[in-house]
């Protein structure tokens, strides 16, 4: 099961005829695509109503990914005293549907393993899904995540992509310009090549700001699964 979505759930005008039908932008979404990645977390905590909500709007099927707040990544820098708590138990409403939390570090913020280890024992408490997590500091290269049950982000532009990894994750933020370029279908074939090594896998498209991330998408579930995509 490969997992493809974008990061947010917005559909850009030259994409909406391919998602009709009634209701929002979300339940639109997700009856073209498995998953999304929510990052309004990572700036402002929602309601239990609006992930209620969220949950109420998607198949049974669907699933989502939850960016943990800044206020404890970039703020705290992953103190294992912050407050996480509200956190996972908000999102502890998308029930069945939460597929994981993504643990994106600020580039200052360097591997330390007391730290991280006693953080995440900390989250072992209170949450036993998939943790994602995206360091963008060279010293997380040293780094045992896998052992210490974090599945390492491949993300683009990024670190240099371990050689094995047990689950992919694959965050596209964009290249040359971040959030803004789309990827070539010769990039996504390689991409395609790449997830076909594992039975399980997860893309998001993260370079929303030109609208690129949703033809992107489904770009790369039609390589991967033949599903038809093309504008009309």
């Amino acid at each position: 099961m490969y997992y493809i979505g974008t990061a947010g759930w917005t559909i850009p005008k030259a994409w909406a005829h391919l998602f009709p039908g009634p209701g929002t932008h979300l339940a639109r979404y997700a009856r073209r695509f498995p998953i999304t990645e929510i990052n309004r977390t990572f700036y402002t905590l929602p309601q239990a109503t609006t992930f209620q909500r969220w949950y109420g709007q998607t198949p049974p099927h669907f699933r989502f990914s939850v960016k943990m707040p800044r206020a404890i990544t970039h703020e705290a820098r992953l103190d294992p005293a912050a407050p996480i708590e509200p956190f996972f138990q908000r999102i502890a409403y998308l029930r069945e549907k939460l597929y994981g939390v993504l643990i994106q570090l600020p580039p200052s913020l360097p591997f330390d393993p007391a730290t991280l280890k006693a953080f995440i024992q900390r989250i072992n408490r209170l949450f036993t899904g998939h943790l994602f997590i995206e360091p963008r500091h060279p010293s997380w290269l040293d780094c045992p995540c896998e052992e210490l049950g974090l599945f390492w982000v491949l993300a683009d532009p990024g670190l240099p992509w371990p050689l094995q990894v047990q689950l992919p994750y694959l965050r596209f933020h964009g290249t040359p310009k971040r959030y803004y370029s789309a990827y070539d279908v010769a990039y996504l074939h390689q991409v395609a090549a790449y997830l076909r090594r594992f039975p399980e896998g997860v893309v998001i498209f993260d370079n929303t700001a030109s609208g690129a991330a949703i033809g992107n998408a489904l770009e790369l579930m039609e390589l991967l699964h033949g599903s038809k995509t093309q504008q009309n």
